[in-house]
């Protein structure tokens, strides 16, 4: 998931620069530390947590927004 979230700075729409989707990018970069370091601490309840929130707002949220009508994934699978 961090991969991904490094490699999505690199992704611009068209010379637009960034879109909304890339405050999930910041999100992701933030909160999976925050989970490593609940891990370490054996703050199971908080590790837990911060991984749930974060595959759902990094995969679910974003996928859906992903798929909005006249946004590129739209076009590409309904286009």
């Amino acid at each position: 998931m961090g991969t991904t979230a490094v490699a999505s700075l690199f992704i611009h729409g068209a010379g637009r620069g960034f879109s909304i989707l890339h405050l999930f990018t910041a999100i992701t970069l933030i909160s999976l530390p925050v989970g490593v370091w609940a891990a370490r601490r054996h703050n199971v309840k908080g590790h837990r947590n911060t991984m749930t929130s974060l595959y759902f707002g990094g995969l679910i949220v974003a996928g859906v927004v992903a798929f909005l009508p006249g946004r590129l994934m739209w076009n590409v699978f309904f286009g």
